[in-house]
């Protein structure tokens, strides 16, 4: 009540969270509108292929929750929170419901709009920049197409995002208040370590920043200061030292989920020398993501110079590019392969735009206004460009037979079966997630479909009753055909049926 209270009674407090309710209105639809044409168009959830894979793995956790994987190697938080999603619209939506990831993101993004107004308020005390800023990153399309198919990156970016506005207040707040927002923002480094390892870095960098003050507490015999950062300290690295012990139970090897990514590496960054290594991070931040980076760049070197106390709040991300720079040079992460990881990295840039391209507002009367508005425009243009040029991964025949496995599972009782000959990603990943029912498709390789040449209606009877197979084996399909089954072309797939 005292908080309503104060809003009634304080003004421009009104006016402020009016500001933030009209930047997550018009964001929300601008996201809705952008969401709805990719679809219509064609955009079927992934562009980077693991999308698929997580989104599997989190139906998974809802019908068997789990801590890790066997495999020891993706952190569980992005599957324990989409898993929870789908356990409960379950009663309503029993399917592999590719949207459940997506809803889940908005919530993050929104999350991260509010956080970025807050962030972007605090440096410059002015409303319409922080509204300004939260519309930029409405329309970057490179965030666009995390917040639509990625899962652990939307999470990643707002405990950053929330975790840089804790370290800001902390660097320039009230000194009383330092270990209560140091507890705070390691509450929100324990969610990024268990989100993906690029959390670990961020705990690095809290580790390193917290210390001195631990120390400074102990030296001084502040028994409750003492307590509070060695609690801050131990919430940063609880998770790693949890997952490290869980991969010293699975593997007798700590270190195993790194020796993973230097093996999945080891045939592409891996094969590339140090020195071309090193031009990866930065040559794929402009490369992909050029209508934020470049006039981002630009208004980094203006504020360096001019107003240097406003980059504070980028130092904690700027830490962890400069760690995922280095893993990128010790061959364990190829951003090229997923610059999805570096999207965080445009949020940072988006608060720095934002805070140059209000002072050029003010500046020059009408002359300042019409060069930031022609500005605005065309980062507003570049990245519609890239939001409307966007390619899939998996053409359209990949989506159209998922779906055509659907349709088929649902007119079919629990016990029908779909045969999937295995392929590509496409068949294991893909088609799977979308046909809604993964847990009644069986995957068969391409050997044991060529070994069934000779009786296709007997292999297939063999598996399940009733069944739909699915392949891109023409020999196994005229071989059908030849046997009375119902064979129909879809794209490079054959779908065979015993009527």
């Amino acid at each position: 009540m005292r908080f309503i209270e104060r809003i009634r009674q304080d003004e421009q407090l009104r006016a402020t969270l009016l500001m933030l309710g009209a930047a997550l209105l018009c964001v929300g639809i601008l996201r809705l509108v952008i969401y709805q044409w990719l679809r219509t168009h064609g955009y079927f959830y992934g562009i980077p292929w693991d999308s698929f894979s997580r989104a599997l793995i989190s139906y998974e956790w809802s019908k068997n929750p789990f801590f890790s994987l066997s495999d020891g190697y993706w952190l569980p938080l992005q599957f324990w929170l989409v898993g929870s999603a789908f356990a409960l619209i379950h009663p309503w939506v029993p399917t592999s419901e590719i949207l459940a990831p997506v809803i889940v993101n908005q919530f993050f993004f929104l999350g991260s709009i509010t956080v970025l107004f807050f962030l972007t308020l605090e440096i410059t005390r002015k409303p319409l920049a922080a509204f300004a800023a939260c519309l930029l990153a409405g329309m970057f399309a490179g965030d666009v197409f995390v917040s639509y198919s990625a899962l652990s990156e939307p999470m990643l970016i707002f405990l950053m995002l929330l975790a840089s506005y804790f370290f800001y207040i902390m660097h320039t707040g009230e000194k009383e208040k330092h270990p209560g927002n140091a507890i705070k923002a390691a509450l929100i480094v324990l969610l990024a370590t268990a989100t993906h390892y690029i959390g670990w870095f961020l705990a690095v960098f809290f580790c390193l920043y917290l210390t001195p003050f631990l120390f400074q507490a102990v030296l001084k015999k502040d028994i409750k200061k003492s307590i509070v950062y060695l609690f801050a300290v131990f919430l940063c690295v609880i998770v790693p030292v949890i997952w490290l012990y869980n991969s010293y139970l699975l593997f007798n090897d700590p270190f195993y989920p790194l020796q993973t990514a230097r093996q999945a590496q080891s045939a592409y960054i891996g094969q590339m020398g140090i020195a071309e290594r090193i031009f990866v991070v930065p040559r794929e931040i402009l490369k992909n993501f050029y209508p934020i980076s470049v006039p981002g760049l630009i208004a980094l070197v203006v504020l360096l110079f001019k107003k240097p106390q406003s980059l504070v709040y980028s130092i904690p991300m700027g830490f962890v590019l400069g760690w995922i720079w280095l893993s990128t040079g010790l061959a364990f992460s190829a951003p090229y392969q997923e610059p999805r990881y570096l999207v965080f990295a445009g949020w940072a840039l988006i608060l720095l735009i934002a805070i140059v391209g209000y002072a050029l507002w003010n500046l020059w009367l009408n002359a300042g206004k019409i060069i930031a508005v022609i500005a605005l425009l065309i980062i507003v243009a570049l990245n519609l460009q890239q939001i409307v040029s966007f390619k899939n991964n998996f053409d359209e025949n990949v989506r159209s037979v998922a779906l055509q496995i659907r349709y088929w599972l649902e007119e079919n009782p629990t016990s029908a079966r779909v045969i999937l000959n295995q392929d590509s990603f496409a068949e294991t990943g893909v088609i799977p997630l979308i046909s809604g029912h993964p847990d009644q498709i069986i995957l068969v390789s391409d050997e044991e479909i060529l070994a069934a040449h000779t009786d296709p209606r007997a292999y297939l009877n063999a598996k399940a009753d009733p069944w739909l197979c699915i392949t891109k084996n023409k020999g196994f399909a005229d071989a059908a055909k030849r046997q009375g089954l119902t064979v129909k072309k879809e794209g490079s797939y054959f779908r065979i049926l015993d009527r």
